[in-house]
């Protein structure tokens, strides 16, 4: 028995299916996000500074220093942008063009220069945090800010005690106290993405739900067309398609939205836009999941599972932390990345800038539509076997 049941090809085949599958999905899970580096990522940086006299009537700028000498770092993983004032950087930062800024303030080193003296000034530096853009990149460019502020930190330190080097007078305790930590750091979050939104990842796991569930529906209404048509869908059946296809993700959109913010308590504003939006969402999914399957059938639902298991794993990360590979053949036109941004916008952006992704989402639904009623054009399978029978 033991070798009759080995002798079966469909248990050596299975298991050749099996290592097959166990590859495309470990690759699919974890070959773009094993081991994230970051590379590039955009920080803004707004130098104030009007710089201050020494003793000596020499003008330094530490404002200035610092700048240079930032944009000279090679090993820094970052790309800077020097912005005029603060509000411009605040308004590039609501676009998510940055996720942090560092601002060094107009009296930077006036105060650094009063450090030694009897009426000493704290020295601020304000760092500016784009919580909405992407919590993992806004936490990495806080990161990188905060070791730069430490440099900067040790560079004062060095220079005062050369300062107090030259000098007669015994400082007090509160001043030794200030060189210990000469700069200070004030911190503000932005477009915040608050409790509750699994660290700003609540648009991936709504467009994540959202398209498994658009996914099962296309299928079952799919299958019933087939049931009806037999051959190839016909305008009649492709209309009750898409009406059908408004009733089931209209029910999606409730059921997921209700359980976020009911029972989750999903930390969600504005629940009618988003609600509209995801309705959108899930019907240009719908549109794009149904033209396939009219015209190349069930073949079409691999497809969409793999698309959906290459995809995932990579829209909660960062685009710069993605190897150009991915970036480039993977993350530049799946159309989860476009559903995951306009939700971005609505949650933590209040719909800033979100008529971008709702255009090419609204392509994708046109053209899916168009290929949808062209499906009637194709030659069904009885008339090619008809046609080969006359030939013969």
């Amino acid at each position: 028995m033991f070798r009759l049941f080995l002798k079966q090809k469909m248990v050596w085949l299975g298991l050749l299916g099996i290592a097959v599958a166990v590859a495309i999905f470990t690759f699919a899970f974890m070959g773009s996000t094993t081991n994230p580096v970051p590379k590039d990522l955009p920080i803004a940086m707004v130098v104030e500074d009007a710089g201050s006299k020494t003793p000596n009537n020499k003008l330094i700028n530490l404002g200035k220093r610092i700048e240079k000498s930032l944009g000279s770092m090679g090993e820094l993983p970052v790309k800077w942008g020097i912005e005029a004032s603060e509000e411009d950087a605040r308004q590039k930062m609501d676009e998510r063009k940055y996720y942090a800024t560092i601002v060094l303030p107009e009296d930077l080193t006036a105060n650094v220069m009063s450090l030694p003296t009897e009426k000493a000034n704290i020295p601020e530096v304000k760092i500016l945090i784009n919580e909405g853009m992407n919590y993992t990149g806004a936490t990495a460019s806080k990161q990188m800010l905060e070791g730069i502020i430490m440099k900067m930190n040790n560079q004062v330190q060095q220079m005062m005690y050369a300062q107090i080097g030259k000098q007669t007078n015994v400082i007090t305790i509160n001043q030794a106290k200030l060189l210990a930590n000469p700069i200070r750091t004030e911190e503000e979050r932005m477009n915040k993405v608050g409790e509750r939104s699994g660290n700003g990842n609540l648009p991936t796991m709504l467009t994540q739900t959202l398209w498994l569930t658009t996914f099962i529906s296309s299928m079952i209404l799919f299958v019933a067309m087939r049931k009806i048509t037999h051959t190839k869908p016909r305008l009649s059946s492709i209309a009750a398609q898409l009406v059908t296809g408004v009733l089931f993700v209209g029910v999606i959109s409730a059921v997921m939205l209700t359980i976020a913010t009911s029972v989750l308590n999903a930390n969600i504003t504005d629940v009618l836009s988003l609600s509209v939006f995801v309705f959108f969402v899930g019907y240009m999914f719908f549109l794009l999941q149904n033209a396939l399957l009219n015209w190349i059938g069930f073949a079409a639902a691999p497809i969409f599972l793999l698309l959906f298991f290459f995809s995932m794993p990579i829209l909660s990360l960062p685009k710069e932390f993605l190897p150009s590979l991915t970036n480039d053949l993977l993350y530049s036109w799946v159309p989860f990345r476009f559903s995951v941004d306009g939700m971005r916008s609505l949650l933590f952006f209040d719909g800033y800038h979100i008529g971008a992704p709702g255009s090419v989402l609204g392509l994708i639904g046109i053209g899916s539509l168009l290929v949808m009623v062209a499906s009637v054009l194709k030659p069904s399978k009885l008339s090619v076997k008809k046609q080969v029978t006359v030939d013969n």
